[in-house]
């Protein structure tokens, strides 16, 4: 049963989303780049799956996955989703991915729902593009 693969969870927020709430939080482009390449490693979910937990829940803000200027999905995030996967499939952790606030609806301010529908259906078909080793 799905439910029981989801006992024992651990919170990745800070990576992905609410890293401004964080005490030193990334101030410029080139700094934000570096926190999203050194917040969360393969070391730390390594350990997460020795101490016995299951599953990983990463926040992930919507706005950071749609360059605008260039009308496309943002590399970046993209490629590290895509990385945390595999290495949670390395260290048998599941992964519950949840979207914030994604373009047409922040916080119950929704446009309407098939267009949300159909953005977040582009995105999670996206994931396995960028992911490494790909099956």
């Amino acid at each position: 049963m799905l439910l029981e693969k989801f006992r024992n969870g651990m919170n990745l927020g800070g990576w992905l989303s609410q890293y401004d709430c964080l005490p030193n939080p990334p101030k410029t482009r080139r700094e934000l780049e570096e926190h999203f390449n050194t917040f969360l490693t393969k070391k730390d979910l390594e350990r997460i799956s020795s101490w016995g937990f299951d599953h990983v829940r990463l926040p992930i803000s919507g706005y950071l996955l749609y360059d605008m200027e260039r009308k496309s999905l943002a590399q970046l995030p993209m490629e590290l989703i895509g990385q945390c996967i595999s290495w949670c499939e390395e260290f048998h952790l599941n992964m519950v991915l949840d979207l914030h606030d994604l373009w047409g609806n922040v916080y119950g301010a929704m446009d309407t729902p098939m267009g949300i529908y159909r953005r977040l259906a582009n995105i999670c078909g996206s994931i396995q593009r960028f992911r490494p080793n790909m099956r």
